[in-house]
Order: structure tokens, then sequence, then C-alpha cells
């Protein structure tokens, strides 16, 4: 393996859903990458805006485009995408509503191919139109699962990335050996929390998550999410989460910890039913969604 990550293969993994509003901003910014060895892999989800027509007619023959029936979530959807590049040495997952600088690629096989413990790379994610702000440089998370995003409207060089982050699920890449030892995503997890799971697992197993600034990206925030109801995303967050402790827990502390967010959760939900019956309901559902998981 060369350390300027010469021959590296890379695969650009897209997952759309209704990505109409985004395509003629990303769809560029994949086939201008000067890093020779990329292919494009675009995996919609269900899509009835026009998006598959769209992706084939700007990439055509450019791209490997998958459609499913139906929306099977963001885990399963890019898990779909690895699936079809098994030769690829660099899965890289990225959002719709995102544009990737062209030396994006170029980047992210020099950070791999200088550091061989690495196995994901996070990149600096600047804010859509806005340069000089930083959208996120990945997250943190404590041992209530409470994550923090690293850098969030903070200008570039004014704040440090710590060791130990998390990637976020904007544009991250990750060895294609670790991904498949891994098991991918995990599918049931379906939106929300599966890049904290998996970058978790990664710690867990001996790897790391590195932070690479020179792998540029522009990021709408919430652009593709904001097509979810909020009813259907508080639930998501509240039984990933907890499924999560659970999940991670491996010490009685841990487990401790898992028991007392779900019962303080179950807890406060009739005030919080009561103030906002909908959205308590849904966290309600999510609550016992993760239990009876």
């Amino acid at each position: 393996m060369e350390s300027d990550g010469k021959g590296l293969s890379i695969a650009l993994i897209v997952l759309t859903y209704q990505g109409v509003p985004f395509l003629d901003r990303l769809l560029p910014s994949l086939v201008s990458q000067t890093y020779p060895h990329s292919r494009i892999v675009v995996v919609d989800n269900g899509s009835t805006d026009g998006t598959v027509e769209q992706v084939n007619r700007t990439l055509g023959a450019q791209a490997n485009i998958i459609s499913n029936s139906t929306n099977l979530g963001c885990a399963t959807g890019y898990n779909i995408g690895a699936a079809a590049c098994p030769d690829e040495d660099i899965l890289c997952f990225l959002n719709q509503d995102i544009v990737l600088d062209p030396n994006y690629c170029r980047a992210i096989a020099a950070k791999l191919g200088a550091d061989p413990e690495a196995v994901a790379v996070q990149p600096m994610v600047h804010c859509l139109g806005n340069p000089y702000l930083v959208e996120n440089c990945g997250h943190t998370a404590d041992v209530w699962l409470t994550t923090r995003t690293i850098g969030h409207l903070m200008a570039p060089r004014t704040f440090e990335v710590p060791t130990g982050l998390l990637f976020t699920l904007t544009a991250p890449a990750i060895r294609r050996e670790w991904f498949e030892k891994l098991h991918g995503f995990d599918e049931p997890l379906f939106i929300y929390y599966e890049d904290t799971d998996l970058s978790l697992r990664i710690w867990e197993a001996g790897g790391r998550v590195v932070f690479e600034p020179l792998a540029h990206v522009e990021h709408l925030q919430e652009g593709s999410s904001s097509a979810f109801p909020d009813e259907w995303r508080a639930f998501l967050w509240a039984r990933n989460r907890v499924q999560l402790l659970w999940k991670h827990a491996g010490s009685p502390s841990d487990y401790a910890r898992a028991l007392l967010v779900t019962g303080a959760g179950l807890t406060a939900l009739p005030l919080l039913v009561l103030v906002r019956p909908r959205i308590g309901v849904a966290i309600s559902r999510g609550l016992w969604a993760a239990l009876v998981r």
C-alpha cells in the first residue's frame, strides 16, 4: 500500500430519496473528482419525484444505479450499495444533500494510504455555500450516548478535533474489509445513530476513526431528513438511542445507565404526551420498540 494512496480504489456510494432538489449540485461533483480510481453507485430508496430518471440523464453509464421499490432506510440502502462494490478498497457513503470538493477522493486515498491503522475517515464538512463555516467534523458520544457535533457553526481552525471521534454519515470513508468484517450498518436502525453504532464498533474492534481536514465537503444540514415528519424522527431517535445503550453495554455500570435512561424516559412520557401529544406518543412508541427488540 503506497503512502500517497495511489492504486487504492474508491466507491462513491450515494443514497437518494426524493432527491431532485439536490441532484443539480451533487452529481457534477461526483464526476469532477481528480482521483482516477473511483466508481459511482447510486442507491435510490423508492423515490417518486423523478430522482432515478435525473440520475440516469446526468450520469448514464458513469454510474451503477440501483432502484429499490420502497424506502429501506439509510442503513439498508448503504449496505446494498456496499454489496455492489466487492472489489473497491474504500467505501465512501454520501448523503444526497452534499457537494464534494474535486480533491475529496484524492485526500481520502492519501489519508488511508499513509495511515494503515486508520479504518474510517471523517472529512471536513462545511455549511453549503459557506466554506468559512463548519457544519461538522464528526461527533462524540458520552456514556449516555448523548452526541455532540464537533465544530458545528464554528470557523475552521478555531477548535480541536478530539481523538476518539465518531464519523457522521455525511460523507465518511471506510475500508471495505473492515466494513465487511463488522457486517456493515445495523439495518434495523433504519436511520439515525447508525453512524454512531458503526463508529463505536470500529473502536471496540481495535480500529480507529480519523479526521482528514483536506477532504472537503459542503452539506445542507438536514436537507434530506426534512422529508420525514417530526413524529417519525422522534420515534427513531428515541428507539435507536435506547437500543444502542443496551447493545454497547459491556459492564454493570453500562447496564445500569441503559436501565436508568429507559426508566427515566418512560417516567417522563405522561408529561411529554400532555405537552406535545404527537411527539410524546412517537417517543413512547420508540422506547417500547427498543425494549421489545
